[in-house]
Formats: C-alpha cells, structure tokens, sequence
C-alpha cells in the first residue's frame, strides 16, 4: 500500500508490503481499491517493530521492548482461505483452519530447511578450499629444497650462537688476565689524582699502551679495551645507584681536593689523551679516526 499525499510515514506509521497485500477484486463492476487481503502476522511484525522503536527512544512506558517476529503466510494462501470460507461456510472453516496451519508449518520449515542447507554449503566450500591450501602449503613445506634450507638455517643459527659463546668467553678471559697484571688504581676519596686515573679515558689509554708492547697484545686488545669500558660502565652505574640510596656517599668536587692541582696535570698526559683519542676514534671511525688514534700511538 504505498503512501500518498494524505498518508505519509511517521514515526508512529509503518507502510505494508505490497508484497503481502491483494485487492479482493471488483465490487459493482470495478476495481475494489478499498479492500485487500493482508496477513494479520505482517501487521503485527509491523506494530512490533513500531513498539521497539518507541521503546528506545522512551516514547511509552515500557523500556527496552523486546518483540518477536511471526512468520508471514503468502498472500494468496490468506485470499484463498477467504474464499473457501465465503463458498463452504463453517464446515469449510474447520476443514480450512486445520489444512492452513499444516501448509503454514511446511512452508515455514521447507524455508528455513532450504536456508540453512545453503548456508551448510557455503561453510562446506570455505572448508573444501581451506584445506586444499592447508595440502598445499603443507606439500610446500615437505619438499627437499625447502628442508634443506630450514637444516641450513638452523645450522648457521647454532653456529652463530656459538661463536657468540666463544667471544663472550675469550672477552672474559683476557679480560680478567689484562685486569691482573695490569696496575688498578682504586679510588681514593681523599686523591684527586687517583679520581682522575678512574676516568674511563685514562683507563683506556693505559690498555691501549700495555697492549701495544707485543703481538698478543695487539691480538687481544679490541676483548680488553671492551671489557674495560663495559666494567665501568657498570661500576658508573653501581656508584649512582648507590648515591640514590645514600647522597652522604658521593664524592665531593674534584677542586675541594688538596692534589687539584696535581690532578689537573694527570688529565694532560699522554696516557689520559690516548684514551680520549679512542674514544673520538671510536665515535668517527667512518671518517679515518682509528687510522688517527694509530698515529697518534706510534708518534707518542
């Protein structure tokens, strides 16, 4: 039944399916406009629907109404119903109510059977196809070029993991061998001179001139010279830890110090400036610095 110029929707107005609607026929020799079969189960899927609306937006007093829907019969199973009621009276009636209500059922199950075997035969295609990509991949997986290169693979693995054994041991060992031979200044809160000589540019420079004195030396020096820098670092972190702790621990200025002045003098020697030029270096090795810390060595 479509709108027009004197009925059209509103919020309190749902329009019937014309597909749910039949005009009765001609009355006096014409059209009958006025009167249609319709399924009383459209109208009220129709009024549910209304009702639910006006739920929500809290327009009547019952709030979040919740409606069920009723299968709607063919049109022309309700026009035919009439009918026979019309020619057969109440026996017809009887006869009629017990005939709909099993056409009613069938038809509502055929469709729903034939929904649902659909629905199974699109889940049976996903399936079908998932598994024959599950096949391929799994015969890409198998083949002897692709197990050779997981065998390679895994090799190189184990063998860079040992490697990386290998140097983390001979790091530590020449490491704890460089540290017992070589002479440690520890730090003496009451010598700025000793503080001075606990910089990591005076440590690395003291590496870098025992090392140099021979072939193992030379061999050993890049495991020493990370050790080092490694165990200040931790010692750094160590110390500021402790200071968070404690701020009674820290070490006063350096200028509070009797030997300042002495100390001053240790920052300029050529062991203090070698160490700095390692560091530099190690910074600008892309611009030819490990080539100038070698002059730097050789000219010293």
């Amino acid at each position: 039944m479509e709108a027009s110029s004197y009925n059209q929707p509103d919020e309190k107005t749902r329009l019937v399916d014309l597909k749910y609607t039949k005009s009765v026929g001609f009355v006096d020799g014409a059209w009958d406009t006025r009167n249609y079969h319709i399924p009383w189960q459209h109208i009220y899927n129709l009024v549910a629907e209304l009702l639910e609306i006006l739920s929500r937006e809290k327009k009547i007093k019952i709030s979040n109404l919740k409606l069920g829907r009723l299968f709607v019969p063919s049109v022309e199973l309700v026009a035919k119903q009439y009918q026979i009621k019309q020619e057969l009276g109440e026996l017809g009636l009887k006869i009629l109510d017990e005939n709909v209500n099993k056409h009613i059922i069938i038809t509502y199950v055929t469709d729903k059977e034939f929904g649902l075997q659909n629905q199974i035969k699109e889940k049976d295609n996903i399936i079908f196809t998932l598994n024959q990509e599950k096949t391929t991949l799994q015969n890409e997986l198998n083949s002897l070029p692709a197990k050779k290169q997981r065998l390679e693979l895994a090799n190189l693995e184990q063998d860079l993991k040992n490697k990386e054994l290998q140097s983390f041991v001979l790091k530590k060992e020449l490491g704890n061998k460089f540290v017992k031979n070589i002479n440690i200044n520890y730090i003496d809160k009451n010598s700025a001179k000793t503080r001075i000589q606990n910089h990591l540019s005076y440590k690395l420079g003291q590496a870098l001139i025992e090392n140099s004195k021979s072939i193992l030396g030379y061999i050993r020096m890049l495991y020493v010279l990370s050790y080092i820098k490694d165990k200040h670092k931790f010692e750094q972190k160590a110390y500021e830890e402790k200071i968070k702790e404690n701020p009674n621990l820290a070490l006063p200025p350096l200028e509070t110090y009797p030997d300042y002045n002495e100390a001053l003098k240790e920052k300029e020697c050529f062991t203090y400036k070698l160490g700095e030029a390692l560091m530099q270096a190690n910074k600008n090795w892309y611009g030819g610095g490990i080539s100038n810390l070698h002059s730097k060595m050789c000219l010293g």
